[in-house]
This record gives C-alpha cells, structure tokens and sequence, in this order.
C-alpha cells in the first residue's frame, strides 16, 4: 500500500458516519473519483489478509467497513505503523539494510518497505553514500543487478557501529542501533560486559555492545573478519584472555561458534576502549607523547601546562586507547566535534597545530574527532586555573563522554556555579557503587530514570541555557555576565587594508590563500605563513557556526598580530557548513587573557546570525568597522 491508500484506509476505519461517499474521499485525499475506487480494491485485500473486516458498498450511500470494534482498532495500529516514516528513520534502515545484506537490492525493495517511492530513495541513498565514503565503503547501483556496497568487512562493521551519526534524531542515542535487535540479546550482552571488571567510559561500552552484537550477525550471515597472519602476538596482551572469556560466556547463549579472528578482533576493541583510569603500567612511548604535547601547547598558547598534574593523567588516559585505535583501524566519530570546534576554536587549533607539527613525533596519527577530545583536556586545565570558593550543596557529575570531558564539566561547572562543590566524577555504571543519596544533587550528561535523587539533566558541554537552569537550582544570582555589544579585541587586530568585500571566490582555499597573501603583502605575516595556513585548513574546516569561519597558520611565520576579513558575494561550502564571512586570525606572543577576550568575541559574534547575516550585507571597509563598533 502507497502512502494515500493508507490514508484512505485509516479515514474508513476511523470515520464517525456509516457511510462515505466516494466523491467526499476524492476530495479530501485530492484524487480522481477513479483513483478511489481502484485504491478501494487494495484496501479490501489489506483488511482481508489482517483481519475479519470487509468493504461493504451501498448504491447511492457510498461505502463502508464492516467488523467488529476491536479488530478495527487493530487495523488503525497497523496502519500507524506502516506509515512512511520519518526522513532520519528511513535513512537509518536502509543505510543498516544495506550494510547487512548479503545480496544487491532495488530501489522498489526500499520504496515498499517505507511506504515512499523510488525518487526519495534516490536521494537517501545518496546522502548515504557520501557519508560512507569516509569508512572507505562505495556504494554501486547497476542494472539488473541492483544496490550493493563495496568495503572491507571491518569497514562495514566500523560504519554499523556508527550509524547512530548518520540519522541526527539519534545524535544522543549512542547505542539506537541496538533498537534493530531483540531486548533479551542486547540485555544479555550488557550484562557480561557489566560484570566483566571492565573500567570503560559508558561510551565505551555502548560500543562494545555494538561491537558484539554486530559480530554475531555477522558470523551468523557468514561474513567473519580476517585477520593478518601478523596479528597473533596479541595473544599475549590481558585483552586477549578477556576476548576468550567473553567468547565462553557468548557462544552457548547465542549457539554460534566464535573464530580466533573475532577474538582478536574483540580483543581490538578493548584495548581500544576509552578508560576511567590509566592502566599501572609503564608506557614511555606514551609518556613522551604525553609530555611532547604538553610542551609544545605550553609554547603555542603561553599557557604554562607543564605544572597541571590532571592534565597528564587525563591525556594518559585517553592516548593510550587512542593510539590503539589508529594502530588497529578502529576510528571512532566524536559526536561533540562539531560543537567543541565552534565553542573552543583556539584551543582546537592549537592542538591541531601541535599534532601537525612536522617536529612532533607522532604528526599526522590523529583525526580530528580524536583531536577535539584532547583539546577538551587542555580547555579544561584552563577552567581549572579559575576555580571559585566557597562551595555550598554537595553534587556528583556523571558523564557518558569519559575523563576528559567529566574535567571539563567539572571545571566549567565549578567556575560557573561557586554554591556548588563538585564531590566526584563518574560513570553511570558506577553510580550502584556509591551512596548517592549523601548528596544534594546529580549533575547528568544523560537522564538517570534509576535514580531516586534529584538531578539535572545538561548538554555535555554545559552551554549558557544549563547554566541558567543550574544557577536556578542552587538559588545563585552570581552568574557571569559578558557584554554583547563589545567587540574591542577583534577591532584592535583588523587591517583595514586587508578587508575585502564582495569576494567572488569558489574555494575555502582560494579564500584563506587571498586573506594570507593580503598580509604578507603588507609584511604581516612571513611567506611561509600563506602555506601553513592552507595546511591548516585541510587539516580540519575552521568554520565555527552562524557562517563564520576562522582560518589561521602556524604561529612562528606571524611579524605582527593581525587580522585578514572577507566578506563574501555569496556563501561558499566550509566542511559541513556555509560560511560568509571569513576572519583570518595572525595572531602571536599576546597576553593569554588578550587571546581569551578574542575568541570570547569571535564566539559571540557565531552567536549573533542576525548581525551576521547585517555584517555580510556590507558593501565597504569602512561600514563593516562601523558596524563592529556599534
């Protein structure tokens, strides 16, 4: 059945008149009389094959659906069910249908099984294959043959783990792919994970479940994993014997026979995981790591890090996994990336710098989704330097996203809310290990039905909505105020000679090439600024919302601070947004808290569409400094 002979059936079945003339259900579904009564032979065969109800027609009186009240009650629930559903919903399964089958489809196998047509399955399955591309998976659609996928088995299952980002009304369900199995295999999984003595992030876990989950379909479907030859060394590692634990609990319960290339694919898995604590091992590669990135963001920021002993442990704690993960091709997708670029660009740049830095010894090894959660350790040692006493109720932080970002909840949290002292950070598997009733409140990245306490729900990178509803709860007025209006910092490093309007370029790059050169024409910037700065920009898009986008280059080719705008003819694609105006940042060796008020300004502004939009609308150099003034 089409999307109008659901709607059709659903007005017989719910319809308060006896009778319903075939001319008043044209009209209302906007169809010939014709298309009715051929729609009407469908709907007899759906309501034949669910049920005991018939199409009973009355020359003159129109028709009507004959049956007892509760079977037409059933008939309404199926049809609410098989209504076309939901964009984000849609894409999800078939992306999963895809990955999982062994054999091509069509697009009518799509098209019927979601109530739409082939025209809209067309467009889904190219929003799908551009978002596989980066797990290196093709999608191909050939004639007579149909719509398959083209990828390695560890790529597909990488992708399935991930689907959850594909579908934005999932963005926060990390684990909504485990929707697609039955409850008791999903709860049996949880619990040999639970009760395995794992110290994992719940976000680990969540993906563990997966991991398993996935595997035993795939092993079911006869699609196992190779590994190569050189891997079996891995059989010395505690994970190992962990992955053969697990293997003795799964295999009787799901009656499937596990080979030793899942175990070491399992193995992967846990020593890739994001931990709570660092293991008692000594590890000088991951020491020196460590110590290299502290030292050179020390350098880049004049920050002094060097003292910050979280800071260590926490970096510890999430490079030894990740490192892991790259060595095993295991990558995960920061869910927060997009948010943490847009709230904290200068700490994000300068991490991206640092791991770009052809002097630092593990250059180039990081993606930025795993640069965007080491620039929250280092955002968070900066939090930590402007912690306010007294403390007044008592609370706890649980938090899904692991140490790094529990830090930095912490410290924003802490700065923010002075009538509240911060007792621990934990997971949410931890909470039955403590007596949380000796506290006055949970602070939670996700919501905690199990808890009989009071807590609070917030965004995992507490923006200005939590912290008002968090200042309500403790009865604080002290909130920080910031001026909207002042924009003196961004001002004071603008030349104006190197404001361009009306910029009719096709390219990010064209236009961070244009800006840098514009500096270096007016002895700003060295020439090897120029490349740096585009280095820069392919490593990770600078756009930062409201189509603003930041780009900058490696400090050591800055003279003088400056900064470079483009106000563009019309907004060009930066990463995954589109931007309009363009603020190339040069700026070197200023006073951190002069650092601070800029980014501070450049994050207001993001917050600002309409002035934006007013700024991008400017047609000279001087009205855009006019209106910054304003």
């Amino acid at each position: 059945m089409n999307i109008r002979q659901v709607e059709l059936l659903n007005i017989l079945l719910t319809t308060k008149e006896k009778y319903t003339l075939i001319d008043q259900l044209a009209e209302q579904l906007g169809c010939s009389e014709k298309t009715i009564r051929n729609d009407l032979k469908t709907a007899a065969i759906f309501c034949i094959e669910h049920s005991s109800i018939s199409l009973e027609r009355k020359p003159g009186c129109g028709i009507f659906l004959l049956g007892p009240e509760e079977e037409r009650q059933h008939l309404v629930r199926l049809l609410q069910s098989n209504r076309e559903k939901p964009t984000d919903e849609r894409v999800f399964d078939i992306a999963y249908q895809l990955l999982t089958s062994n054999h091509p489809l069509t697009l009518q196998d799509f098209a019927d099984q979601h109530f739409t047509n082939k025209t809209t399955v067309k467009k889904d399955l190219d929003y799908i294959a551009d978002w596989l591309q980066p797990f290196g998976i093709c999608l191909h659609s050939k004639q007579k043959v149909g719509i398959f996928l083209d990828g390695e088995e560890a790529r597909k299952r990488s992708a399935m783990a991930h689907l959850s980002q594909l579908a934005p009304t999932h963005k926060h369900e990390h684990n909504s792919i485990t929707r697609l199995f039955p409850a008791y295999e999903v709860n049996f999984v949880k619990s040999i994970l639970y009760s395995g003595g794992f110290s994992f992030t719940d976000e680990t876990f969540d993906r563990l479940i997966i991991h398993i989950l996935i595997m035993i379909k795939r092993i079911k479907q006869k699609n196992p994993i190779i590994i190569p030859p050189d891997s079996q060394q891995i059989t010395e590692q505690i994970e190992y014997q962990l992955a053969q634990e697990l293997k003795k609990k799964i295999e009787p319960f799901f009656s499937v026979g596990i080979p030793d290339s899942e175990v070491i694919y399992l193995a992967w898995h846990l020593m890739s995981g994001k931990r709570l604590a660092i293991d008692e091992v000594e590890n000088p590669m991951l020491d020196r790591l460590v110590n290299e990135l502290i030292t050179e963001m020390t350098r880049l920021t004049k920050i002094d890090f060097t003292t910050d002993i979280t800071l260590f442990q926490g970096l510890s704690v999430h490079l030894q996994p990740a490192l892991n993960r790259i060595s095993y091709q295991l990558p995960i997708k920061n869910p927060l990336l997009t948010e943490i670029k847009n709230m904290y660009p200068y700490m994000f740049s300068m991490v991206i710098f640092t791991l770009g830095n052809a002097g630092f010894a593990f250059s180039g090894i990081l993606p930025e989704d795993e640069a965007a959660y080491i620039a929250l350790h280092f955002q968070a040692s900066v939090e930590r330097r402007k912690q306010r006493t007294p403390r007044k109720k008592r609370a706890i932080i649980v938090c899904h996203h692991g140490i790094g970002m529990s830090h930095l909840l912490r410290s924003r949290i802490e700065r923010q809310i002075p009538g509240l002292q911060i007792e621990h950070c934990m997971s949410r598997a931890d909470i039955s290990k403590h007596k949380v009733d000796d506290f006055d409140l949970i602070i939670s990245t996700m919501p905690l039905p199990e808890v009989s306490i009071f807590h609070i729900v917030i965004s995992a990178l507490f923006d200005l909505e939590d912290q008002e509803r968090l200042h309500d709860f403790v009865e604080n007025n002290g909130a920080v105020e910031q001026d909207q209006h002042q924009y003196a910092t961004l001002q004071h490093f603008i030349v104006e000679d190197a404001i361009h309007v009306q910029v009719d370029l096709e390219h990010r790059y064209e236009v961070v090439e244009m800006l840098a050169n514009s500096l270096y024409d007016h002895g700003l910037v060295k020439k090897e600024y120029i490349h740096s700065a585009i280095l820069r920009e392919r490593a990770s898009a600078t756009s930062i919302g409201s189509s603003i986008a930041i780009p900058h280059g490696n400090p050591p080719g800055i003279l003088q601070s400056s900064i470079a705008v483009a106000v563009l003819k019309r907004p060009i694609e930066w990463g995954t947004e589109y931007v309009s105006l363009v603020f190339l940042l040069a700026v070197v060796n200023e006073d951190p808290e002069v650092i601070k008020k800029l980014f501070n300004e450049l994050s207001l502004l993001s917050e600002q569409t309409e002035f934006v939009k007013k700024l991008s609308k400017q047609t000279t150099k001087q009205e855009i400094l006019n209106e910054l003034r304003q």
